[in-house]
């Protein structure tokens, strides 16, 4: 006889049970996994998206107060008996390209705020001229503006327009990486997903070996011993219930002879 009472084993429900917990654990772990990296490329990406919009929204304000500056001291310049002129906001223009500066990460971004910055200085040291021309007459006040205040006018609307295309370009490029970051967060999902498939795969192999196929060998076995008194021989590899009632067949089968 053949003895199992002492042995340990491993039963069928406990075999099923840890097949399918190991699948949710992988389908959870890579879940986890996806949430994490999607927050974190979200969070990242989103805050220099903020950043570039910042950037756009400041050197539109910048190119505006120069163009308002602009448009006033053309319309005053021609006023013969008027000796008001504009006043230029120096507060607000340095207060916009200082935010812009320290919203910017890469280097290029950064000279290129410097150079809003040097075109700047020498449009005021040419713009505080005024004081001495203005009562000068209109021709004089024209002749100064185009040879003096006109081509510093034209370089520093060149750099706002720089910085405002290079603010542009970086908010592209980070919306673009903001969706790369969608899909390669997603990617564990996929693979998961792959994985499932294929342990489900492995596990109804596993079901079939262990499980279904014993059984089906086990009840033609019975079934030739009743119909044709045929021995029974059939012989299981596992170490669980299947394996014991195998046994036990055996055992019932040799006590009727």
């Amino acid at each position: 006889m053949r003895n199992r009472k002492n042995k340990k084993t491993v039963g069928i429900r406990r075999k099923v049970s840890l097949g399918f917990i190991i699948i949710a654990i992988i389908l959870i772990f890579s879940s986890v996994i996806s949430i994490f990296e999607y927050r974190r490329m979200s969070d990242y990406v989103s805050s220099l998206i903020a950043d570039n919009i910042n950037s756009i929204n400041l050197a539109r304000e910048l190119s505006q107060l120069q163009s308002e500056f602009n448009s006033e001291l053309l319309l005053q310049m021609t006023a013969m008996d008027s000796l008001s002129y504009p006043k230029i906001a120096d507060d607000q223009f340095l207060e916009n390209i200082n935010q812009i500066r320290s919203s910017f990460n890469s280097q290029q971004e950064k000279e290129m705020a410097d150079s809003v910055m040097y075109s700047y200085a020498a449009y005021m040291q040419v713009a505080r001229e005024i004081e001495d021309i203005w009562p000068q007459g209109v021709e004089a006040r024209k002749d100064w503006y185009v040879n003096r205040l006109q081509p510093m006018h034209i370089l520093q609307s060149k750099y706002i327009n720089q910085i405002t295309e290079l603010s542009q370009k970086a908010l592209e490029l980070n919306s673009q990486s903001l969706q790369d970051g969608f899909y390669r967060s997603i990617m564990p999902n996929v693979a998961s997903a792959v994985a499932g498939l294929v342990l489900v795969f492995l596990f109804n192999i596993y079901l079939n070996f262990y499980l279904i196929s014993p059984i089906v060998r086990m009840k033609k076995a019975l079934s030739d011993y009743k119909d044709y008194k045929k021995e029974y021989k059939v012989s299981v590899v596992n170490d669980d219930e299947i394996a014991g009632l195998n046994e036990l067949i055996h055992e019932v089968l040799e006590s009727k002879k």
